[in-house]
């Protein structure tokens, strides 16, 4: 099952493979699309895979050697590499896999790992302190619109 959201003329698309993720697939779509607003990345692709534990255990484990689950990994394309369902007028950003039941048991909040994961997509990190600074700068900014947009009374 998916959700698309082609607001600004982007693609996020939203992929699961169980049916009690259908809930958050809206959320995610949107803070995806928030950090990409952020970015000035608005016109591009972004696939966004939400998985059980186990399949993000064996991703984990497949990618970074790690095998246990985690909340969300992010996956840049080799420069210049075409997602053959991107399209043309969408330059492919990466994928970014959350596990929503994983994130649910730690108490996070899956829209601010969406933010977190596509602002690892748009180049950001937290491997040296200056860049994690920066990051979590960023995160709180867009996740404070975020919330101001969608969470309204």
């Amino acid at each position: 099952m998916t959700r698309e959201d082609r607001a600004g003329r982007g693609r996020v698309e939203v992929a699961y493979d169980c049916f009690r993720f259908k809930h958050v697939a809206g959320t995610v779509a949107r803070a995806v699309r928030a950090a990409l607003f952020f970015g000035k990345k608005e016109k591009t692709a972004v696939f966004v895979f939400l998985v059980s534990d186990s399949v993000m255990a064996k991703i984990n484990r497949e990618t970074r050697g790690k095998n246990r689950a985690t909340n969300v990994l992010s996956f840049v394309p080799p420069g210049g590499f075409p997602h053959p369902e991107a399209g043309d007028k969408n330059p492919y950003l990466g994928e970014i896999y959350l596990a929503p039941d994983f994130i649910k048991k730690s108490r996070e909040d899956i829209a601010f790992l969406a933010i977190h994961a596509a602002l690892h997509l748009l180049g950001y990190s937290h491997a040296q302190n200056n860049d994690r600074i920066e990051m979590e700068a960023c995160e709180k900014k867009i996740y404070s619109a975020y919330v101001k947009h969608h969470h309204r009374n």
